[in-house]
């Protein structure tokens, strides 16, 4: 079986995008325990980090063998459809066009509500900023070039309102509450789906 801390696990990416888009966040990231409701963290960065964290997640689990399948066929399935998706959405800002991706987060009920809805919010953020400076900002020049062109992360957070209350919320068992499949699969945003628009004009060329 492949090993899930190594690159050779990653899977090939997608022909097609379908949605939702499932994107999977570490424990209480971006920006751990904060109030505040925006990152500066873009996405494929927070990714990176989670794939580096997971032996850890894979050795504090207790259902060692469902975590394991978990961030193979989950989390970084979910990373190679985003790139799809951004080469979707770069080459409808390349026509000119405007595009609005509708996002919902959730999280593990670990947390208070309140704390969870903002913190949503943050893993939506990073959404944004991912598709902003990857790729060397290659999408935000194309925007700064192109001025009809807008694109947007419609953010529909809902924090702890939509986790799944079986999952475990004791902060004195990590191994349910952190580390178990049933609390990672909690920790996303989805992207539900992409709107464009057309312009009747381009102002860069």
């Amino acid at each position: 079986p492949k090993n899930p801390t190594t690159l050779d696990s990653i899977p090939t990416p997608p022909n097609t995008i379908s949605f939702p888009v499932k994107l999977y966040f570490r424990n209480d990231y971006p920006n751990p325990k904060s109030y505040a409701k925006k990152s500066s963290a873009p996405y494929h960065i927070l990714y990176q980090d989670y794939f580096n964290a997971r032996q850890n997640y894979i050795d504090s689990a207790i259902d060692k063998s469902n975590i394991t399948t978990f961030f193979i066929n989950e989390v970084d399935w979910g990373y190679q459809v985003l790139l799809k998706l951004y080469d979707s959405v770069t080459r409808e800002i390349q026509r000119g066009n405007s595009v609005q991706l509708f996002s919902r987060g959730y999280a593990s009920p670990l947390n208070v509500t309140q704390y969870n809805v903002n913190l949503t919010q943050r893993r939506i953020s990073s959404v944004y900023r991912f598709f902003l400076e990857y790729n060397q900002e290659y999408l935000k020049k194309l925007l700064d070039k192109n001025k009809s062109a807008s694109f947007e992360v419609v953010e529909v957070p809902l924090g702890e309102y939509a986790a799944n209350q079986a999952t475990s919320d004791d902060i004195n068992d990590r191994s349910a509450s952190v580390y178990s499949t049933a609390a990672s699969i909690e920790r996303k945003v989805e992207i539900l789906y992409m709107t464009r628009s057309q312009n009747t004009y381009r102002d860069w060329e």
